[in-house]
């Protein structure tokens, strides 16, 4: 009697699991080209850029996504981290420069670049930033005061 009490649960149970479906989640990444990628300097987040002006943070250690940047009129063609992996900085095709706080996801500075160029780099402890403007002179762009001063 234990036996057949044993099978019965043993089947029953056996029908209840072989009805669970598992959960599938999708990791949403880009939906197009990615055309710039960079790794910040603690070697903690991936930053992706693609053809649909997104810019996505990824978790390296988890492999998920952190976070998203959108409201660009150009697709993202260069990313840099700063030194405290804090700030991220992009510039598009369409001549944007555009800082976002890596934490809050707050977009923290924009202005005009040059849009054809390639370098942009943090310097000065991550207090600055150097790249073309939008009459390719070369620029530094002082963090604490927003300011940007043509480098002769």
């Amino acid at each position: 009697m234990k036996k057949l009490i044993f099978v019965l649960a043993l089947i029953h149970f056996s029908i209840a699991q072989a009805a669970i479906k598992p959960e599938v989640v999708l990791t949403t990444g880009h939906n197009d080209q990615i055309n710039e990628m960079t790794v910040s300097l603690d070697n903690k987040y991936l930053a992706s850029a693609g053809n649909n002006k997104i810019v996505k943070i990824w978790d390296i250690a988890s492999n998920r996504e952190y976070r998203s940047f959108s409201g660009t009129d150009g697709r993202v063609d260069q990313l840099a981290f700063s030194s405290d992996n804090n700030k991220l900085v992009a510039t598009t095709t369409n001549g944007e420069l555009i800082i976002w706080n890596v934490l809050t996801g707050e977009t923290e500075f924009k202005t005009v670049c040059n849009s054809g160029f390639k370098g942009l780099s943090f310097y000065n402890e991550g207090k600055n930033i150097l790249f073309l403007n939008e009459n390719s002179n070369l620029s530094s762009l002082t963090l604490s005061s927003k300011t940007t001063e043509v480098l002769n």
